[in-house]
């Protein structure tokens, strides 16, 4: 008996991670039209739908999987609790990141990730729409809801650090300060949600930290 809840355990620890992983490859083939050839008044119109539409989806599984908190159980003392810690260790992992990569580039260090963002042809709101809303709902969705949640279990160490690592590969490191910076960012994301059970808190951190980053990219 004990066997064969193993096995079934392992089979939907599969299923999970082939839905997180087609989850992954659905929202990527959906924003690639918007992050190639261009910009223009028609591209911006129908991001202003799709990407919208993109978000409420990736709420909308979350729920289905039960991975969102029950009615009436998320707290502002709490909320404000761990966003605030949540935010402030970002902002320490970021600023190692940032001496790091200083030291080994000087004042033109950057990752990556972020010199393919600011080349990218894209107009503000299509940025601001895949920034702040589409990647804090559908990566913590797929690394700390399914990866962390599903697969190892919420609770779970080795499910803290290969979705810390995933969450670092998918933003493409290329030295030792962006691995501090996003991997260390999706450390502080699991601790987070492993410490409050609720991946709301996850996905909240995420936006604010996102949209603190959208809006000095736009303003500079």
């Amino acid at each position: 008996m004990i066997q064969v809840e193993k096995q079934s355990k392992k089979k939907q620890a599969v299923i999970y991670f082939l839905q997180a992983v087609g989850i992954l490859l659905v929202e990527q083939l959906i924003l690639l039209p918007f992050m190639v050839g261009g910009s223009s008044l028609l591209k911006t119109l129908l991001a202003c739908l799709v990407l919208p539409a993109l978000t409420i989806a990736g709420i909308w599984i979350a729920k289905k999987v039960n991975l969102l908190a029950p009615k009436g159980s998320l707290r502002g003392g709490e909320a404000a609790k761990y966003l605030g810690l949540g935010f402030l260790a970002t902002y320490l992992v970021k600023m190692i990141g940032g001496v790091l990569l200083f030291i080994q580039y000087g004042l033109e260090g950057n990752t990556l990730n972020q010199e393919v963002l600011d080349s990218l042809p894209l107009s503000p709101i299509v940025l601001f729409l895949i920034t702040v809303f589409v990647a804090p709902v559908i990566e913590e969705l797929v690394l700390r809801g399914y990866i962390m949640g599903k697969v190892f279990g919420e609770k779970s160490w080795l499910g803290l650090v290969v979705s810390s690592i995933l969450f670092g590969l998918i933003h493409v490191p290329t030295d030792l300060g962006s691995w501090v910076i996003y991997g260390g960012m999706g450390l502080v994301l699991g601790i987070v949600y492993r410490m409050s059970g609720k991946l709301e808190y996850a996905i909240g951190l995420h936006f604010l930290n996102n949209l603190l980053g959208a809006i000095i990219m736009l303003l500079i």
